[in-house]
This record gives structure tokens, C-alpha cells and sequence, in this order.
């Protein structure tokens, strides 16, 4: 079950979303690796984090306009106190159609593949942000997943889109 934040958690999740905003844009489409990681460190504290971001993918079909050009990225954050998270991102919003929503979050449904093995999961959108990043809530197991995975892939069905798949090359990923 997921918390209601408080509103200094609120503030930490949306700087750390406004940085990673910035890594993710700059992390380039073309890019020959397929992961990177990054370490950012709070001026006041000294405190560390990482992130390790997946090369970014467009969908298969390709997206219809306005979102020919959407983009996604796989992302993990983990802290000093090894707290993890993990998230994709997108360039463009896509137009998702949300099917309930659990404390500050918008809850959509999507399947996943790990290879060949399929299971359906949600991701949580933080919805008072209008954010483009879609939250997991099994860290540990998905990690655990994706280990003995070559490629994943995240399946969403779009408004006016219909289903799109989201291809990841694992390889490289520890």
C-alpha cells in the first residue's frame, strides 16, 4: 500500500524527478550503451544518489501524432541508505487512460514481459505534478526480474493510440 506523502516527501520527490528530468533529456536516444549511470550529490548534506537509466526506446508501432517523437527510459534510484526505486520516464506525457487513483497517484494497468514471460502490474503517475514519470511498486522483485532477463517489455494501450510496446535491452544492466 502506498503512503500518503508529506509535504516535505512531496518536495524531495519533485526536485529528484526536476533532476532526473534534466539526465533523462540529455541521456541520448542514439546513444551506443545501453545503460548510464548517474551520481548526484546534495550540496547541503553531502548525501549520494544514483540513478541508473536505461537507454531510451520508441515504441513499436511508432506513435501517432502528436507523440511520433515519445520516448521512454527504464530508471533506478538508489540512495545513501540504499532505499530503491525504480520508474520509467518519458519525453511526452502519453495519453494513458488512468484506472483509479490511490492517494496522490493516477494507478494505470500495463502487461510487462521479461523475455518470453508476461504478468500484468500498475504504475503509479503522481498526478499533482502532471509528472511523466510512472512509479513501480516492487523494487526489489522487479530488479530480481530483470537479472535474469535479456529484454523487457512494457506494453501500454493509448488513448487513440492503441497497444505499444516499449522494448529494453537488458544487457548491461548490473
Amino acid at each position: 500500500m502506498i503512503t500518503v506523502f508529506t509535504y516535505i516527501e512531496r518536495a524531495k520527490m519533485k526536485l529528484m524527478l526536476m533532476a532526473l528530468s534534466f539526465f533523462f533529456f540529455s541521456f541520448s536516444a542514439n546513444s551506443e550503451q545501453n545503460w548510464k549511470i548517474i551520481e548526484n550529490i546534495n550540496e547541503t548534506n553531502q548525501n549520494k544518489t544514483y540513478f541508473l537509466v536505461s537507454k531510451q526506446v520508441l515504441s513499436n508501432p511508432p506513435l501517432n501524432s502528436p507523440f511520433e517523437n515519445t520516448y521512454s527510459s527504464l530508471m533506478f534510484k538508489c540512495d545513501d541508505k540504499q532505499n530503491l526505486s525504480s520508474f520509467f520516464g518519458f519525453n511526452n506525457k502519453p495519453s494513458i487512460k488512468f484506472s483509479r487513483t490511490e492517494g496522490i497517484f493516477n494507478v494505470i494497468k500495463v502487461k510487462i514481459k521479461y523475455d518470453k514471460i508476461e504478468e500484468s502490474i500498475e504504475l503509479y503517475n503522481p498526478r499533482t505534478w502532471k509528472s511523466n514519470f510512472f512509479l513501480m511498486k516492487d523494487n526489489i522483485f522487479f530488479v530480481q526480474k530483470l537479472e535474469q532477463t535479456n529484454q523487457f517489455t512494457l506494453e501500454l494501450n493509448l488513448i487513440n493510440q492503441g497497444k505499444k510496446l516499449f522494448r529494453f535491452d537488458t544487457i548491461g544492466f548490473l
